[in-house]
């Protein structure tokens, strides 16, 4: 009767040894020595941690095989954030947006766009590596906790087109979006990314325009509005 309960139970088990869970004592590491302890003990003696000086929260954890539960390589991401994301510095479930999935050398990467207040941060992602075997082998972030004061007004996405081209002398095309500035003087400042014309159909710009103002806050070929990710 025993050995019938037994291998009854024993599936229930193994399943959830593999679930994620919050860890009671966790918190959000201060430093780097903090950080590199706290990822060993959590993964084993083979969890590296590589520290952001200015953010001053991980930028990378390197050295991991961390088995996770989920039917596709973005549900198994997601379910290692919610379960160790204050090893990145606090990141939770909601700042992760748009997910795209890529594969190199055998391995899943699953690239997740940041968010804050619910609008992309302009070039900040967060990438989870998974193994053929779907277990999670190094995650690469460029997360910081942003303050992002909600806007006076809506200039409106006309007026920000409008700034762009006056600003630059050039032609305003693509899609408006909505951006969260996180660099220079404008780090935290909720944007309108408005593309304008660099070179006739050969190169672009991206430039920002404050959300409550319309003033042309920077411009930046449109190749940097991308991922910066540590570890690719």
């Amino acid at each position: 009767m025993r050995f019938s309960l037994l291998r009854l139970l024993l599936p229930s088990l193994l399943v959830l040894r593999l679930i994620p869970v919050a860890h009671a004592q966790a918190s959000i590491p201060v430093s780097e020595l903090e950080a590199a302890r706290a990822a060993t003990e959590r993964f084993g003696p083979e969890a590296r941690v590589l520290w952001h000086p200015v953010r001053r929260v991980p930028a990378a954890l390197l050295g991991l095989d961390v088995p996770v539960l989920g039917r596709t390589a973005e549900e198994r991401a997601t379910a290692f954030v919610v379960a160790h994301g204050e090893l990145l510095g606090g990141i939770e479930v909601g700042a992760l947006g748009t997910a795209r999935v890529s594969t190199a050398r055998g391995a899943t990467v699953v690239h997740f766009e940041l968010q804050a207040r619910g609008v992309t941060i302009a070039d900040r992602s967060l990438a989870v590596t998974l193994s053929p075997a779907g277990r999670v082998t190094q995650v690469s972030s460029d997360w910081e906790r942003l303050e992002v004061p909600a806007p006076s007004r809506d200039v409106g996405v006309a007026a920000a087109r409008r700034a762009a081209e006056v600003a630059t002398g050039k032609t305003a095309t693509g899609v408006v979006v909505k951006r969260v500035l996180a660099m220079g003087l404008a780090h935290g400042t909720l944007t309108y990314r408005v593309p304008v014309m660099r070179l006739p159909l050969v190169a672009a710009d991206y430039c920002y325009v404050d959300f409550a103002t319309a003033k042309l806050l920077l411009c930046l070929p449109a190749t940097f509005d991308g991922p910066t990710e540590v570890v690719r």
